[in-house]
């Protein structure tokens, strides 16, 4: 599963939903040494003005133990952010991450024939869209 996301969705209603993360790094921590998987569950809540995602254990400054939302993804005059609260002790988000740049009409063409590509080849070839 090297380079996946396992998750299990436990749905409360239209809004709120449950996801058990999988710590990425077992796989190889568990062959070696046996151990017990890690995880972290994690709550999504969407609403109208975004999608807050809220780690157990993780916080934000306003917000009560076991309420907090250290990410947020909203849709803000036209742009797609990330708003990530890392520091418990501060108000205002650490990082705001315009998504503006992964807009799929802002993909690049490839200089040699012109169409739009996802990847080069290590021949020189582009893999098309």
């Amino acid at each position: 599963m090297k380079g996946t996301m396992k998750t299990k969705i436990r749905k409360r209603d239209t809004n709120d939903h449950t996801v058990i993360l999988y710590d990425m790094a077992d796989e190889k921590r568990l062959r070696r040494k046996g151990e017990k998987e890690r995880s972290l569950k994690v709550k999504v809540q969407l609403r109208g003005n975004g999608i807050f995602v809220m780690p157990k254990g993780y916080g934000d400054c306003a917000s009560q133990d076991g309420h907090g939302t250290p990410v947020m993804i909203e849709y803000y005059e036209g742009d797609l952010r990330v708003l990530v609260w890392s520091d418990i002790n501060q108000e205002d988000p650490t990082y705001i991450l315009s998504l503006d740049k992964a807009l799929e009409s802002k993909r690049k063409s490839c200089g040699k024939c012109g169409q739009q590509f996802t990847v080069h080849n290590g021949d020189g070839s582009c893999v098309k869209d």
